[in-house]
């Protein structure tokens, strides 16, 4: 539906989510930013690892399970959104995957997948 938009449009939407993406407060991302690693790092440390001790794996466990959706955090364009959010529906995917919640028929993928794309819209408005 998006490639359908006249080009004026969509860079007009990815303007939008350029803008609902700026920093206003610098410190306020900053205190946030030191919040969830704190809070990253005490959970480690709650559920078993030892940080201090192997901090290279549990950086390549956090790099696995966060893959780059965005090098570089480049600004939103009509020739990059489409992969951007692509990469983060992939992420959404595997990590339905990981959860199992493709087994059993506890959900569906597809409405699991439509919830994520909803979640990816709303926030870039």
């Amino acid at each position: 539906r998006y490639n359908t938009l006249p080009a004026s449009e969509r860079r007009a939407f990815c303007d939008q989510i350029n803008r609902s993406s700026e920093v206003s407060n610098q410190d306020e991302v900053d205190a946030v930013n030191a919040d969830v690693g704190k809070w990253f790092a005490d959970y480690l440390i709650d559920s078993g690892y030892h940080p201090h001790t192997d901090s290279t794996a549990i950086k390549q466990l956090i790099m696995t399970s966060f893959p780059v959706v965005n090098k570089g955090g480049a600004p939103f364009h009509p020739l990059n959104i489409e992969r951007i959010l692509l990469e983060y529906q992939k992420g959404y995917t595997r990590l339905i995957e990981m959860e199992g919640y493709d087994e059993g028929n506890e959900m569906r993928i597809g409405r699991v997948l439509q919830s994520a794309r909803s979640v990816i819209y709303m926030q870039s408005i």
